[in-house]
């Protein structure tokens, strides 16, 4: 049957098929459109292709290892290794790719900014609160300066909640 098929050709990677599958559904059923997730789902083909690959090579590796002179020099451990390190690497690069390409939304930078500056002119009130200068207005001004105003809702959202 189709597990078989599965089983034959990659193995122990037979079982992360159904998973991707199961993911995908999920994208799909979600009312957001979420173009970071789709194409993080989309790269993680590479690194399972990797994974395939290595794993085939790794069942003849005592054919290959009389036959090719860099697995003969590696070894059966070594190239396991290596394999292992591409496949790490080809996750981060997936991950950094995803954060350069989709980077936080700016009303989400905005949100965290304006909260550190809150904090900031809390503790500066907490500070000058013994000092006669310092008054809860001015307190109150300051961190009615650093709130954002309410930005209009996400187009991303059958909802109109925002995705991030």
């Amino acid at each position: 049957g189709l597990g078989d098929f599965f089983t034959d050709s990659y193995g122990i990677l037979s079982f992360v098929i159904p998973l991707y599958l199961i993911c995908a559904a999920f994208l799909l059923l979600d009312s957001c459109y979420r173009p970071d997730r789709i194409v993080i789902l989309n790269c993680t083909i590479f690194p399972f292709i990797t994974l395939a690959i290595g794993f085939s090579i790794c069942r003849d590796f005592s054919y290959l290892q009389d036959t090719i002179a860099f697995f003969h020099a590696v070894g059966r451990n070594g190239f396991s290794v290596i394999m292992i390190g591409l496949t790490v690497a080809e996750c981060f690069v997936i991950a950094s790719l995803s954060t350069v390409l989709f980077p936080a939304p700016v009303k989400t930078r905005i949100r965290r900014e304006a909260a550190a500056a809150t904090q900031t002119a809390q503790t500066a009130h907490e500070t000058h609160q013994s000092t006669a200068s310092y008054t809860e207005t001015q307190a109150a001004n300051e961190i009615k300066i650093l709130r954002v105003p309410s930005q209009k809702k996400s187009r991303y959202c059958a909802d109109g909640s925002n995705y991030r």
